[in-house]
């Protein structure tokens, strides 16, 4: 958590954000939930563009739009129009959610790895040489936020390389006395049994499947990779959704009192260190190294699998 009960840290930004505008609201609705209420979540390998990811983004949406959340997502040619309309919003009291290039960012050095990544941060307020933002996910090892003011110079910049988008949220009287327990529970199932069942949709293959074809991809192609591309591998596997998710899930799994949420969790540090073996590889391109990414790789893949198995027997009973 930030240092205001309104700020909820999360496992990917724009749900995060989200979240802490409905805390603000006394929702009592987390980023999380955000994700796993939205839509049928799933982890992807992509074998076309070598992209290992979920669609945790397009969920965001699918939550507004299915609890009839009013929003407005928009863009502006110059800085001059997007501030104005930041000023207008924000003065009738609504929220903004703004639209960064990560890699434009100082306030944390993880953003060093990001290039040109998509990132949301809450905007609280604009004064004069300054944004106050509230960022509420920040991508560190284990994940932080960050509530403070920011340099304009900085947020323009980063705000200018995506268009100056932002979205405006506007009302969440909809969902006040909505009972989301077995909403949550329904997504959870769904997302884990949409990774257990795998398969391929056009150039896609999905959860188990998805993360086997990637090592299989990787390890066909690892000694001819430069050390750039295997680094954005483990940002991939990182922020894209497939070790987000596992925590999301996790989360979930601890508010449920699953006898099951300290296994998984270790699978997580499992797929951690395997993500750190990754980065010494990028770096050394040692066979041991290799050799040891590969072996962890796929013990990981099958102990996870097992585990899922057992949590869904658990959920659905």
């Amino acid at each position: 958590m930030c240092n205001n009960s309104n700020h909820m840290q999360g496992y990917e930004c724009l749900s995060a954000s989200i979240g802490s505008i409905l805390n603000y609201y006394n929702k009592q609705i987390t980023g999380n939930e955000v994700i796993i209420l939205g839509s049928d979540i799933k982890v992807y390998y992509n074998k076309e563009d070598n992209i290992i990811g979920s669609n945790m983004y397009e969920s965001n949406f699918e939550f507004l739009n299915k609890y009839k959340i009013y929003f407005e997502q928009v863009m502006f040619k110059n800085k001059e129009d997007a501030l104005a309309k930041v000023e207008k919003e924000l003065n009738l009291g609504n929220h903004i959610i703004i639209k960064l290039e990560a890699g434009s960012l100082s306030y944390n050095k993880i953003f060093r790895q990001a290039n040109e990544a998509n990132h949301y941060v809450w905007l609280l307020k604009v004064n004069s040489g300054v944004f106050k933002i509230c960022d509420n996910y920040v991508p560190t090892r284990e994940p932080s936020c960050f509530l403070g003011n920011v340099s304009s110079d900085i947020i323009l910049n980063a705000w200018e390389k995506k268009s100056y988008e932002l979205i405006v949220i506007k009302n969440c009287s909809s969902i006040r006395n909505i009972d989301l327990k077995k909403d949550i529970e329904y997504g959870m199932k769904n997302y884990i049994k949409n990774y257990l069942l795998g398969g391929k949709f056009n150039n896609f293959y999905i959860g188990k499947d998805a993360i086997s074809f990637f090592w299989n991809n990787f390890f066909i192609n690892a000694n001819k990779l430069s050390k750039e591309k295997i680094i954005n591998y483990n940002f991939q596997l990182k922020i894209y959704g497939f070790i987000s998710l596992k925590r999301i899930l996790n989360e979930l799994l601890l508010k449920m009192n699953t006898r099951y949420s300290s296994e998984y969790k270790m699978i997580i540090h499992y797929w951690e260190s395997i993500c750190l073996v990754l980065v010494k590889y990028a770096f050394s391109h040692n066979e041991k190294t290799k050799k040891q990414l590969y072996d962890d790789a796929y013990d990981c893949m099958e102990k996870e699998e097992k585990i899922l198995q057992h949590i869904l027997l658990e959920i659905e009973n």
